[in-house]
């Protein structure tokens, strides 16, 4: 089992579209409604923004936050009339054309049948794009990439943030990789959290977590400036004091030679850690009992963790079984059900997604017991494909 910190919490975007919004009309409610709820979630956002119902504007904005952020959330202009162009400007962001997503267009269609047509244009979407459904009926979200499209209306925008608002916690995608990895080499992950640079919440988290887990990783925080202080909280956690390692310090004066005391700052090791060496020549990460500390730019964490991967495997990996099928979770609730009956100690999943050829469910398996996974999989394929046949 392993816990995972990162000290570099993930961060977002808002932007809320609508000439009302900027003339001053009407009060931007949903971007600090936002801001409130992803705060709460462990996601800092950086930056609120309103505009007006320009296309080019708006392609102008996600083109440029998307690759800045982890999170761009939009909200507004998802109605039918020719001012609701967040559709279109999402597409012309990603530069790909839209299309209509069939299965949303006919129930758009049959839950309003006094005007169908007009209801069926919100089911217009980015090509590659996947349909968030509206928990009060009106026009449908979406999301593509890193951003996610909610209606304008605050009550259809804050229920459908709702509705999915637990894939966003303490979302990072360096714990992502860090957790697939983990899984591969037979390590349950639990936890997966993100902290400010706030030296006694860090050496908390540790103090709490590292009894209770065989591993605790740690990214970020290993450079020069004053915001980076996870040794110093490493060192709180364990109640030690820091030391140089004279080794260490050497060969970073040597490959730093413009600034050597800068560069030397990053071996004030805690006592009684043990450096791990950067193979992209960076900061050293180091490790303390179960405690591993790794830098925070995703390449060179990936090197670090990849150059020591085969300490952490152990006897039984996590196997896993995947497979997508043309049907919808309703389809097959009953299966899962009794899947879970069946086989208690295999872990099912279903993730649903829809595109212009209609509803898709990828189901995933996991289980330690490769034996009992064969045994889940082979009942499951067949329950699948008998619940599944037209």
């Amino acid at each position: 089992m392993a816990f995972l910190y990162s000290s570099e919490v993930a961060s977002a975007a808002i932007l809320t579209i609508g000439n009302e919004l900027v003339s001053g009309d009407v009060a931007n409610t949903n971007g600090s409604w936002l801001a409130q709820r992803l705060e709460a979630l462990g996601i800092s956002v950086h930056l609120i923004a309103s505009l007006p119902d320009e296309l080019n504007r708006i392609a102008e904005f996600v083109r440029a936050e998307a690759p800045r952020a982890d999170f761009v959330f939009v909200t507004g202009g998802l109605g039918g009339t020719p001012d609701d162009i967040t559709r279109e400007a999402i597409a012309a962001a990603f530069e790909v054309e839209r299309e209509e997503v069939r299965d949303v267009a006919d129930e758009l269609r049959a839950r309003f049948p006094s005007d169908p047509e007009y209801a069926a244009r919100w089911a217009a979407l980015p090509v590659g794009s996947r349909p968030l459904e509206n928990p009060l009926g009106g026009a449908p979200g979406f999301t593509m990439d890193n951003v996610y499209v909610f209606p304008g209306l605050p009550a259809e925008m804050e229920a459908m943030f709702e509705a999915m608002e637990e894939d966003f916690r303490f979302a990072h995608p360096i714990g992502s990789w860090l957790a697939q990895r983990l899984e591969a080499l037979g390590i349950s992950v639990h936890l997966i959290a993100s902290l400010p640079d706030q030296l006694d919440r860090i050496a908390e988290f540790v103090r709490a977590e590292a009894p209770r887990a065989d591993f605790v990783f740690v990214t970020g925080g290993l450079g020069g400036t004053p915001d980076d202080i996870t040794r110093e909280a490493i060192a709180a956690a364990f109640g030690v004091e820091r030391e140089e390692v004279r080794d260490v310090a050497d060969e970073l004066r040597a490959r730093f030679p413009s600034d050597p005391e800068y560069a030397a700052r990053w071996a004030a090791l805690p006592i009684g850690s043990r450096p791990l060496e950067n193979p992209l020549g960076g900061a050293p990460g180091f490790t303390m009992d179960n405690v591993y500390v790794f830098p925070g730019l995703p390449a060179e964490m990936e090197a670090m963790f990849e150059a020591m991967e085969e300490d952490f495997r152990v006897a039984h990996p996590i196997g896993s079984w995947r497979r997508r099928y043309r049907t919808t979770e309703s389809r097959i609730v009953t299966v899962l059900e009794a899947m879970g009956d069946r086989h208690p100690g295999v872990l099912v999943g279903s993730y649903p997604s829809f595109d212009a050829n209609g509803s898709e469910v990828e189901i995933v398996v996991k289980s330690n017991d490769q034996a009992a996974l064969e045994q889940a999989v082979a009942w499951l394929e067949t329950a699948l494909e008998e619940a599944t046949r037209v």
